[in-house]
C-alpha cells in the first residue's frame, strides 16, 4: 500500500512538472516602442509610429489587435515585427491574440499632454518670512 502511494505521488509530480514546462514554452515576449505619445493638450489626436515585436519558443498563429480590430497576423511563426502608424486620442491597448482569440500578451499606449496644467503649485508656503 505504501509503495502504491509513492508511485502515485511520483506520477503526479511528473505530470505537474511537465504542465509547468509547457506553460513556460507557451510564454510570449511582446514589446511596443514607443509607448508614450505627446500631444499639445489632452483630447487632441496623436499620430504615433510604433514598432511591435514579439517572440516565442514555439511556433504560434497570432494576430495583433488594436481596438479589437486585426492589424497584422503571423501564421506558424516563432517571432514577428511590424511597423505601423496609429492615430489615437486616448490611452489604448495593443493585444496579441492566438488562434482561439485568447490574449497572450498586451501593451499600453499612453497619451501625455505637453501643455502645463492651468494652476501651478506654490513653491513656498504663504506664511514664509523670506
Amino acid at each position: 500500500m505504501d509503495t502504491i502511494c509513492k508511485v502515485i505521488l511520483a506520477f503526479l509530480v511528473v505530470i505537474n512538472s511537465s504542465s509547468i514546462r509547457a506553460k513556460e514554452e507557451d510564454s510570449v515576449d511582446f514589446s511596443v516602442m514607443p509607448q508614450i505619445c505627446i500631444v499639445a493638450k489632452m483630447g487632441q489626436n496623436c499620430s504615433i509610429k510604433i514598432t511591435a515585436t514579439w517572440s516565442s519558443k514555439v511556433a504560434l498563429d497570432v494576430c495583433l489587435l488594436h481596438n479589437k480590430q486585426k492589424e497584422h497576423c503571423w501564421l506558424n511563426q516563432t517571432q514577428g515585427q511590424v511597423n505601423m502608424t496609429l492615430n489615437v486620442n486616448k490611452a489604448t491597448v495593443l493585444a496579441l491574440t492566438n488562434s482561439d482569440n485568447e490574449v497572450v500578451a498586451s501593451a499600453n499606449i499612453i497619451i501625455n499632454a505637453a501643455a502645463p496644467s492651468r494652476y501651478r503649485r506654490r513653491l513656498r508656503a504663504a506664511w514664509s518670512f523670506f
